[in-house]
C-alpha cells in the first residue's frame, strides 16, 4: 500500500505538504514562548495564559473546517487556510511592539494551521479510497517528521536571526507547501 502512495503524485504531494506545513508550524510554535518572554517580559504564568490563545485558536479552526470546509470544497478551503497561515508568518515580525498584536498574530497562525490541517484529513481520505489507513498513515507520518525538523529547526533560526529568521523560514516553507499542493493536486477531482 504505501508504495503505491508514494508512486502516486496527488498522495505523494498530500504527505510532503503535510511535512511542510508542520515544519513551517513548528518552526514558530518552538519559539512563541521565548520571543513573548523576551520581547514583553511575561512570565511564566502569563506565558502559561497565552497559551489558551493557542487552544482557542485550534478550537475555532477545527469549527471553521466543519463549517466551511464541504461548502466551498476541500481543495479550496485547505488553499486559503495555507495562503492565510503564509500570510501571518509573514507579518509576524511587525507585531513585536504590542502584545495584543502579537497575540493576534499567533491565534490567526493557529487558528489557519488547524483549519489547514483539519480539512486536509479530509482530502486526504478521499485520495486513495481503496487505502484510506495506510494514506493516513503516510500523512499523519510526514507531519510528524515536520514537526520534528521545524522544532529542531526553530530554535537554530532563533538564536541566529531572530523573529525575522523565523518568520522568512516560515513563510520560505509555507510557499514551498503550496507549490507543492498545487502541483499535486491540480487535476484531482473527487
Amino acid at each position: 500500500q504505501l508504495n503505491k502512495i508514494l508512486r502516486n503524485r496527488a498522495t505523494l504531494c498530500a504527505a510532503l505538504f503535510s511535512m511542510l506545513i508542520a515544519i513551517a508550524n513548528d518552526n514558530v510554535f518552538v519559539i512563541y514562548g521565548v520571543w513573548m518572554e523576551s520581547t514583553f517580559n511575561l512570565s511564566i504564568v502569563a506565558l502559561g495564559l497565552s497559551t489558551t490563545v493557542i487552544g482557542v485558536a485550534e478550537l475555532i479552526g477545527e469549527g471553521f473546517t466543519a463549517f466551511l470546509s464541504d461548502r466551498i470544497g476541500l481543495k479550496k478551503a485547505i488553499f486559503i487556510g495555507v495562503i492565510i497561515s503564509g500570510l501571518s508568518f509573514g507579518l509576524l515580525p511587525f507585531t513585536d511592539k504590542s502584545l495584543p498584536l502579537a497575540l493576534s498574530a499567533i491565534f490567526v497562525i493557529f487558528l489557519s494551521f488547524e483549519f489547514t490541517l483539519v480539512t486536509s484529513l479530509g482530502l486526504i481520505s478521499e485520495l486513495a479510497p481503496e487505502s484510506r489507513g495506510a494514506m493516513m498513515s503516510t500523512f499523519h507520518a510526514a507531519a510528524g517528521i515536520g514537526r520534528v525538523f521545524g522544532a529542531s529547526m526553530g530554535g537554530y533560526v532563533w538564536r541566529n536571526a531572530g523573529l525575522i529568521g523565523i518568520s522568512i523560514t516560515s513563510v520560505f516553507f509555507t510557499l514551498i507547501a503550496i507549490g507543492v499542493f498545487v502541483w499535486g493536486l491540480h487535476d484531482w477531482e473527487k
